[in-house]
């Protein structure tokens, strides 16, 4: 069901006070349906992962455990994460909400690969029950911004799949990211 439209903004100059002021800052933190999508995503997965190096190279096999909490009354979803990558201890955390202002599904994700951090925005359609992203983070290669995508479905109350791929300059994707959950409590 789609969120109460947010109300209409008001010029940075004008002064927004009182009752009018108070409502809006409770409309941007109401929990709308959009929230109780995160409930599915609760609790604890294991995983099963393929890290895509480049199209002639085999995948990297993985395995790993996701704990995912709601926090703040539920308007986000916290994943904190500990598998391997590359033969070595991986961890990662994020955060998932649905942002009432602007109307989207909202993400940010750092791991120890990286000290930058991964934003995202998306949609969710309730046909298909998945998550659609569309994601910026810097390349450690390059240092320029990169730019993908991402799918999150969920199979059955114990799965979902994930899917990350990056766009390529000649808009091109390619697939670099496949992660199994499977819930275990």
């Amino acid at each position: 069901a789609p969120a109460a439209a947010p109300p209409a903004p008001v010029a940075e100059k004008q002064a927004v006070t009182g009752k009018e002021a108070v409502d809006r800052w409770e409309a941007a933190g109401k929990i709308n349906p959009q929230h109780l999508i995160l409930k599915q995503f609760a609790g604890t997965w294991k995983t099963k992962v393929k890290a895509f190096a480049g199209p002639d190279i085999a995948p990297e096999d993985s395995t790993g455990l996701a704990k995912n909490s709601l926090i703040l009354g539920g308007r986000y979803l916290k994943e904190e994460y500990k598998g391997t990558a590359h033969g070595k201890e991986f961890q990662g955390f994020g955060l998932v909400g649905f942002d009432n202002i602007k109307g989207q599904y909202v993400s940010v994700w750092t791991d120890t690969m990286s000290t930058a951090m991964m934003s995202s925005r998306g949609s969710y359609d309730e046909k298909t029950a998945t998550l659609s992203w569309e994601n910026s983070y810097v390349d450690p290669i390059t240092g320029s911004e990169k730019h993908g995508r991402s799918i999150g479905r969920i199979v059955s109350p114990t799965k979902y799949a994930y899917e990350m791929l990056e766009k390529l300059a000649d808009g091109s994707e390619i697939k670099i990211l496949e992660i199994e959950y499977t819930k275990v409590r």
